[in-house]
């Protein structure tokens, strides 16, 4: 099976169509819900205050999200009357599920505040720069 040049191209076509819709969601998720704004001391606690608290650690949200993409986008890449669209499966999973979170996490309290620092200020203050 491995040496059949059309099982590893269905094999790398259904993997696409299920990490774009991965993609979509943790791109959304940092730009517009969080804001590109990172809570490090956060990304360590398990504690129901935790900024990336979830339920049994999985945001539901983002899963209700990722599953109907992930099989939209697998069955654009494996269903042979959708062949001519099928290269482009990662992007339609992508595109899906970021539409799709974004009204999802509508109303979600954003990190946005003020007391959470920026990425980049929080690395600068590891370092020791006096920026």
């Amino acid at each position: 099976m491995y040496s059949n040049p059309i099982v590893v191209n269905y094999f790398l076509g259904a993997l696409g169509a299920i990490l774009g819709p991965l993609f979509g969601i943790m791109m959304v998720d940092y730009y517009f819900v969080r804001r590109r704004r990172v809570v490090i001391e956060d990304l360590y606690r398990a504690a129901p205050s935790g900024a990336y608290y979830y339920r049994r650690g999985v945001n539901p949200r983002a899963l209700w999200v990722f599953v109907p993409a992930a099989l939209v986008s697998t069955v654009v890449a494996l269903w042979p009357p959708l062949a001519p669209v099928a290269p482009f499966s990662w992007f339609i999973g992508a595109g899906l599920a970021a539409v799709a979170y974004r009204f999802a996490m509508r109303g979600h309290p954003s990190l946005a505040i003020e007391g959470v620092q920026d990425v980049r200020r929080s690395e600068g203050a590891m370092h020791n720069d006096p920026e």
